[in-house]
């Protein structure tokens, strides 16, 4: 799962060198602003093949976030 998260933000960041662990958070990349935080919803919803909810979309402020809210989403939970 995190190889995929990560395969996200490198083609969102345009960055193959980016490399993702569980504590980095949205204030950590500058360049992670609304307009990325966007295409990286739809990157990982494309992915995943989920969608994610409006309320998780404003929480998603860091890699553990995501990775919580897909296994939640794997589980059937929200």
């Amino acid at each position: 799962m995190e190889q995929r998260i990560q395969k996200v933000f490198q083609e969102v960041f345009e960055d193959d060198d980016l490399a993702l662990d569980r504590s980095l958070k949205r204030e950590d990349v500058e360049e992670w602003d609304s307009l990325a935080h966007i295409e990286l919803v739809i990157g990982l919803e494309k992915e995943f093949q989920v969608k994610f909810s409006t309320q998780q979309i404003m929480k998603m402020d860091s890699i553990e976030d995501i990775i919580r809210f897909l296994e939640g989403i794997e589980r059937g939970q929200k």
